[in-house]
């Protein structure tokens, strides 16, 4: 079951493609993706999908939630959201919009990521910087509707190149994590105190 109310501004795009055979043969692919320019009552809701989102905040904030966790997504925050389990997500309360990239993936590169996305099936969101994701979204809006090989190949690329930034930043969050827990146990020791 789906839901959902579409308050965006007109020059919002929601493209949507039938992968080939040979594009649901290949570790990425998609199906639907857009950019939203998503107003204060945007909100869709829905009980299953047959594959993950990965959305991207331009601006404003978006709140999305499943199994019992909440997550704000702000602005330059990537996250990974598997379709198959019910959820929902809107503009956060208190925002005028959610601007935000979005692309309905799937293939078993992106399941291999799953784990490290969403660790403990928790939603995660992801600090991303520069412009390169934009680029990526752009490129398969871009090439979604020529169905051809070299736009199957471009649209492969830029799905693996979306999740190896997500993966690289949640990677250097978790080493940063453990450096400065490791720092504040040593802490005690320095300044002759008992850990």
């Amino acid at each position: 079951m789906l839901t959902y109310n579409m308050d965006v501004t007109p020059e919002s795009v929601w493209k949507r493609t039938t992968p080939s055979e040979a594009e649901l043969a290949q570790p990425y692919y998609c199906t639907e993706a857009g950019v939203f320019y998503a107003q204060q009552h945007f909100s869709t809701a829905r009980t299953d999908k047959e594959s993950y989102i990965l959305f991207y905040t331009l601006r404003g904030a978006g709140l999305i939630e499943q199994d019992g966790n909440h997550v704000t997504l702000r602005t330059g925050q990537a996250l990974l959201l598997n379709c198959r389990t019910p959820q929902s997500y809107c503009t956060a309360p208190g925002q005028s919009c959610w601007h935000h990239y979005w692309v309905h993936l799937d293939g078993a590169g992106v399941a291999a990521m799953e784990p490290l996305l969403l660790p403990g099936k928790k939603l995660t969101p992801v600090q991303l910087t520069g412009v390169k994701m934009q680029e990526l979204f752009e490129t398969i809006l871009g090439q979604m509707e020529r169905g051809n090989v070299d736009s199957m190949v471009q649209i492969g690329l830029a799905l693996h190149g979306m999740l190896a930034l997500c993966a690289q930043s949640s990677l250097a969050e978790a080493e940063t994590t453990s450096a400065r827990q490791v720092i504040c146990d040593l802490c005690p020791l320095f300044l002759g105190q008992p850990a």
